[in-house]
């Protein structure tokens, strides 16, 4: 993670700390919901980087490999870049709902619009379908602003997050064994450092 990086999370965990233990998400279908389509309060100027605190390798897409545009897109984890320079594929945008919600859209889809309306965009999705014995099924589709695509970020100790599906209540896990090739699926949160990212 590079220095503005690093400040962008700082202030965000700085935020929601105030908020993190009191503030109560309603589930999907209560009185407290958030909206399907909600517009973000707030767009990052920068892309990051999720690194898996137990393999060190950043959270990856090969939406723009597809060879059917569209398609769910495989989602991994890989080497976060060479020499410095980061991987396309690994780099995220996270505009904020509010409270600890945000989509997490794959920079190398954005069309540089702070709307919803971009037909471009892809997001990082999940469901809780049984993917090899794995709880939840994760990858990166066109976006779609539903329920699916909104995640909780949550500050643990260290400068480290978890990331919690907003429908599903399921963890961002890159264990092994998981729904894809490296690993990566939606798993019951339980703070162990495959659910720990940076």
């Amino acid at each position: 993670m590079n220095l503005t990086q690093g400040r962008a999370r700082a202030a965000k965990a700085a935020a929601l700390a105030t908020i993190a233990w009191t503030c109560v998400l309603g589930a999907p279908g209560s009185a407290s919901a958030m909206a399907p389509g909600t517009n973000p309060q707030s767009w990052p100027a920068t892309s990051s980087q999720w690194i898996n605190l137990e393999t060190g390798n950043c959270l990856s897409s090969d939406a723009g490999r597809q060879a059917e545009p569209g398609a769910a897109a495989n989602v991994n984890t890989e080497a976060c870049g060479y020499a410095g320079i980061p991987y396309l594929p690994s780099l995220w945008l996270d505009p904020s709902l509010g409270q600890t919600l945000y989509y997490e859209i794959l920079r190398s889809s954005w069309d540089g619009q702070e709307s919803l309306s971009s037909t471009s965009d892809d997001c990082l999705d999940s469901n809780n379908a049984i993917s090899n014995g794995k709880q939840g099924y994760v990858y990166v589709i066109p976006c779609n602003w539903n329920n699916w695509q909104m995640w909780s970020e949550m500050p643990t100790t260290g400068g480290h997050w978890t990331l919690t599906n907003y429908h599903t209540g399921l963890a961002l896990d890159a264990g092994p064994g998981g729904g894809n090739a490296d690993g990566i699926y939606a798993n019951t949160p339980n703070g162990n450092p495959w659910q720990t990212w940076q």
